[in-house]
């Protein structure tokens, strides 16, 4: 079965902060096949944006930079991948770092 569907709605409901429901979409994309370790740096943005949507959903706040480092990594295999954009936002957010929220 594809996780990518239950991936997507999970980010769905991170940018409308419904996180309990993103957690249970985020567990229905693990049982699906989704990667719970980290990409290598090789690997596709796909793989990278599924991973730092991973960490942010069940990591509850405590996986900020690690996201942050893969969302990067997406955009710059892939800067058409718009899906990184918001979250990439929200994260530099929660850091601190507001310039870079902005041009997020």
């Amino acid at each position: 079965a594809d996780p990518r569907p239950h991936l997507l709605q999970a980010a769905a409901y991170v940018q409308y902060s419904r996180f309990r429901d993103a957690l249970a979409e985020m567990q229905a994309a693990v049982a699906r096949g989704l990667a719970t370790e980290a990409p290598p740096a090789d690997a596709d943005a796909e793989a990278h944006h599924a991973y730092a949507m991973y960490v942010l959903v069940t990591r509850k706040g405590r996986g900020h930079v690690e996201a942050e480092s893969h969302l990067t990594r997406a955009l710059e295999l892939d800067p058409r991948l718009r899906g990184a954009l918001y979250p990439l936002y929200q994260v530099r957010k929660e850091l601190g770092d507001i310039d870079g929220a902005r041009e997020a």
